[in-house]
């Protein structure tokens, strides 16, 4: 279900007798194509607010370039940004970030470059950039799903973050808070190193907690406090220009992020800001 409607996707040229590509609407009482649809097979869809995300082993969508991992909104289709992918098998939205299971997935250097960093095979989009999920799995992925906070990966796999996991793994989605421990950790800081445009700080939280999260130079000096309150658990996302909390952008260098739960331990990540 995709925005309060259904649609299917797989193999086949029409659907209901209307020509459709691979992948159809159903409004309710007739089908219709989703513009040229995609040239192969469709094997997982996935709602992401106002897009339909949808995987398979084809390679264009809409008559456009599209490996494997495309995006339409409504009206027309684009490829999913910053990644190239071979055979996507699954696909999973949670906390608003997508993840995916592919037989290849590359970062993409720059648009027409088709090379890049491999990110194996299974990995989450944060809105901004890929991430791998640790060292990965093996064999095909062949489905996610969530349960009391983590996701679950379903498939031919014997191995699973380096350890030996049979048909099914579990990947952690906010860390499992034991008594006395932080229930707060850094998920990503992306870019790092970063300018003046700032840099995008991911962190997550295992329970509510009321959180402090502050900006401190090397001498320890606290120059910003982006955040003193109570939060709920899950990820949380924050922007931070590199300024100090009168707006004033703060003098090249290192510094760390310091997140700590009132009562907990806290944790720490290094930001180099750059001239």
């Amino acid at each position: 279900m995709h925005r309060g409607e259904l649609f299917a996707g797989g193999l086949f040229d029409s659907i209901g007798g209307v020509a459709a590509h691979n992948l159809a609407r159903w409004d309710g009482s007739a089908w219709h194509a989703l513009g040229a649809g995609v040239n192969a097979r469709v094997n997982a869809l996935a709602s992401a607010d106002s897009v339909l995300i949808v995987g398979g082993d084809f390679y264009q969508a809409g008559g456009f370039p599209a490996f494997s991992l495309a995006l339409w909104n409504g009206n027309y289709w684009r490829p999913f940004p910053g990644v190239i992918a071979q055979n996507a098998r699954t696909l999973w939205v949670q906390r608003g970030q997508v993840f995916a299971g592919v037989d290849l997935l590359l970062r993409q250097i720059a648009p027409g470059l088709p090379a890049g960093t491999d990110l194996g095979k299974i990995a989450r989009w944060d809105g901004r950039d890929w991430h791998p999920l640790g060292s990965g799995a093996n064999g095909r992925l062949m489905t996610l799903a969530e349960l009391n906070g983590d996701l679950f990966v379903g498939g031919d796999l014997t191995e699973a973050g380096g350890k030996a996991s049979f048909r099914i793994a579990r990947w952690a989605l906010a860390p499992h808070a034991s008594p006395g421990a932080s229930p707060a950790a850094w998920e990503t800081a992306v870019p790092n190193p970063f300018s003046s445009q700032g840099t995008r700080l991911e962190f997550s939280l295992a329970e509510p907690a009321d959180v402090r999260l502050s900006i401190h130079d090397l001498a320890g000096r606290e120059v910003a406090r982006p955040i003193s309150g109570p939060l709920q658990a899950g990820i949380h996302v924050l922007h931070w220009s590199g300024s100090d909390d009168g707006g004033r952008l703060l003098p090249p260098g290192v510094y760390f992020a310091r997140l700590a739960p009132v009562g907990k331990h806290a944790t720490t990540r290094r930001l180099i800001l750059l001239k």
